[in-house]
Order: structure tokens, then sequence, then C-alpha cells
């Protein structure tokens, strides 16, 4: 977060306190720690409070209020400029938490920050959700299924007729809850923490009654609780159509090298079905890629046969075109364009029948679903010129299978080469992906967490 934004939020504080005093304070600083080392936020506590007393000092309440709607709107203009949405819903929330924790607010205040929602173009149900969470306790009950409550206390499965009940979700031995909202628009997750015992989110200590994104990737961890990954809370909210499953069979299936007729693959039988993901597993050279390679359809095995459905994926059936999806090891990107161009041309050879306006709505949500939508506008760069990381590379080139909507989508070897986070944050796209209905063939080196 630039120096600028910082020290726009130090004034939108600064407005909503009324004064200086200490809760205001330490509210501050507990947001400031998220951020910044411990000089840095020394420094930006000094600027709230000499903010707080400008703003304050010798104005009478009625003088005070017009000026501070006039400097609300002029500081969110600036962060419009310089942060993307999701940050946005991040400071958002912050302000909530300051107005919600400080004890001499009243409605002028909550109107305040009501005006900060409507500069950022939030959604008025998407503010009143936040403002929910924000307000949530031990005491609170709710019934919205854009929240999940989980705690020690066994998960009751919402209803199937689809009632718009609180999702829930059964974490043993966990003491206290833990409080999740999810925008599915923006792909993102919020996550509160009601209790006593030490939490940890991606290892920073969560500090009971404040908010924290839930990325990607992310786990919640405790001494006494088993790890609550991203996964894990993402597969609540999300089903997929049953009648559309995929049965995909393998029979008898062995392969021979066709020019020295030496056996690669010995006799082996499969039966998956959607909404699993497979890792294929072995030392190098032992045959995972031509294990992959027969599976997806590029090798004819030598005897056995391989169905969808009961459709054979040799055949010349027309019902098995686009069912298929494959992301080779190789970069398959166009270094020149940026990361919007590269999938969108992908997207106008794949799907010829779209409107511009179709394909460009279909790029964008490619985009947000697999986190790349902020970086949409870079341009590629080569090995050699990185423009993008390595983690980012991979997931865009999954994302140009994923632009055709594939039923079964075989992957060799995703994480090779990528730091341990950014192997986590593909797994992690994998694991979503079969959340959604997908069944994925996975070529894997290291099966760690």
């Amino acid at each position: 977060m630039s120096a600028g934004i910082l020290r726009a939020l130090m004034q939108l504080f600064a407005i909503i306190s009324g004064s200086g005093k200490e809760s205001g304070r330490e509210i501050v600083a507990v947001f400031l720690r998220q951020q910044l080392n411990k000089e840095l936020v020394n420094k930006y506590l000094e600027l709230y409070e000499e903010y707080a007393e400008k703003f304050h000092k010798g104005k009478n309440t009625e003088k005070r209020t017009s000026m501070a709607s006039v400097k609300v709107l002029r500081i969110c203009d600036h962060i419009n400029e310089e942060l993307q949405q999701k940050e946005k819903y991040f400071v958002l929330v912050r302000l909530l938490e300051f107005i919600h924790d400080y004890t001499d607010t009243g409605e002028q205040e909550w109107e305040f920050v009501q005006t900060v929602a409507d500069a950022f173009n939030i959604d008025e149900q998407k503010f009143i959700k936040i403002k929910e969470l924000i307000g949530f306790n031990e005491e609170t009950t709710i019934e919205d299924n854009h929240f999940l409550i989980a705690s020690g206390e066994k998960a009751i499965q919402p209803p199937a007729d689809g009632t718009n009940r609180t999702h829930s979700h059964f974490i043993e031995s966990l003491k206290g809850k833990l409080i999740f909202l999810r925008l599915e628009e923006e792909n993102l997750f919020f996550v509160r923490y009601l209790g006593k015992e030490e939490l940890y989110l991606n290892s920073q200590n969560i500090i009971p009654k404040r908010t924290y994104v839930l990325g990607q990737g992310a786990n919640i961890r405790g001494s006494k609780i088993s790890p609550v990954f991203y996964s894990d809370i993402l597969h609540k909210f999300i089903s997929y159509d049953a009648g559309q499953k995929i049965v995909y069979r393998a029979e008898n299936v062995s392969y021979y090298f066709p020019a020295t007729k030496q056996q690669a693959l010995h006799q082996f039988n499969l039966i998956e079905e959607s909404g699993n993901l497979v890792g294929i597993m072995g030392g190098s050279g032992a045959g995972k890629s031509t294990c992959l390679n027969v599976l997806n359809g590029n090798y004819t095995p030598t005897y056995g046969k391989i169905t969808i459905n009961g459709v054979d994926i040799y055949g010349k059936d027309r019902k098995i075109e686009g069912v298929l999806g494959y992301v080779a090891q190789d970069d398959l990107l166009i270094e020149e364009l940026s990361v919007f161009q590269n999938l969108y041309y992908n997207a106008k050879l794949c799907l010829a029948n779209k409107t511009e306006q179709e394909l460009e709505d279909i790029v964008t949500q490619t985009l947000k679903a697999i986190g790349l939508y902020e970086c949409k506008d870079l341009r590629v760069g080569s090995v050699l010129d990185k423009t993008i990381s390595g983690g980012q590379r991979k997931r865009l080139n999954i994302a140009l299978e994923l632009i055709r909507e594939p039923s079964v989508l075989f992957v060799d070897e995703p994480t090779s080469g990528l730091s341990s986070r950014d192997s986590e944050n593909i797994m992690d796209l994998l694991k979503e992906l079969t959340l959604r209905g997908k069944l994925i063939f996975v070529v894997i080196h290291q099966p760690s967490s």
C-alpha cells in the first residue's frame, strides 16, 4: 500500500474518530501493524494524531460535519485512483471496524462510512453484509448463505430445498467460532475469529475480533486443531449440477513405444468421476508424462480402451469434442502480449461463435476466477525478461485451457520450478476447479501440504 494511500487512510480515521482518544489510536495501530514495520507504524500513528488534532480543534459540530463530508469525498477520489476494487473492500472493512470499536461514534460517523462505500462503488447489500460481519458476536444468529460459521460443534448441512441458511463447518477441538463472509463476484473471503486460542492465518497471528482476507492458497492453523484450507471453506459454498457428472474409465490399458516396441505402461484399470483431483507420481523417467498422454488421448494405447460416459475418446464421435483439456509443461504464452490479450486471442480461436462483448466477459470472469485480474494489463514477458511471476505464468497457461470449459483437465507438472507458496496456490486453484465439478489429472513431484 502506497504512502499516499496510508496518509489518506489516516485522514479518514481521524475524521471518523471525533477526537484523538486512546481507543481510536489503538485500533489504528492494529491496522498499521498488519501493513508496516515498527518504525513506520509509529510514523503513521503520529500522523493520525496530528490529523485528529487539526481537524477537531476549535470547530463547532455543524461546521466540522460539513467539512468532513467534503474531505471524505476528496480522499475517496484519491484512493479510487490508486487501489483495485478488492483493496477498497479492505479499506472499508478497517473503517467499519474502527467505528464499531470506537466508543464515541454516532450516526454521523456511520454516514461518513456509507459515503466512502458509495464513492468506492460498493453495492449496498454487500456493505450491509460486511457490517453484519463486523458486528458479529457470540449471541448473533444469522440466516444468510453468504456466511459460514466454523466451530467445534457438529456442522448442520444446508437444506436441500435451497433455503437461505448460513453454511456451517466442523473443526474438531476449536474453541470459539470462525465467521466467514464470501463476496462471490469479487472472489473474496473475509474471516473473523471469536475465541481465545492462538490461531494463525498463513503464519500470521489472528487477533480475535479483527477481520482478515482469506486468499487462494491460504490456511488457518492452531496447535489443537487440524488445518483449515481455503478449498475446505470454498467447498461449502460451491455446488455443481450432478446431472452433468462425468465417468472416466480406463479398461485393461497398456502402452508400448511404437519405434522400439518397449513396454512403457503396464496394464492398468481406472475409474474416476467428476469432482476428483487425481495425482500421478513417480521418479524422473518413470513414465508419468507418457501415462498422462495416454489418458488424455495424445497417445493411442496399444491395448485396452478409455471411455468418457461410455464414449471412446479415440473414436470419431463428436460428443467428445471439447470435453478434454491439456496443460503441457511448456510455456504457451506470447511474451509481447498482455495477460488479458493472451487469454482474449486464445478465446477468439476457441470460441468463434461468441460476440466481442461475450468474449471480453468470458475472459474477465476467467481472470477473476484464477486471481489474475489485477495484473491483466501487464505484458507477459519472457523467462529472461520477467514481468509477471512464475506462478502467475503457470496460472495463465491453465487459463488458456479453462477458457473452453473442459470437463476433464490434464495438467503436466504445474508446480515444477515454482516456490512452495506458488505451488500451494496452483494446487489450490486445481482443487477449486474440482469443487466446481471438473475431473483433474495432475502430474506432481512434491506431495507436501
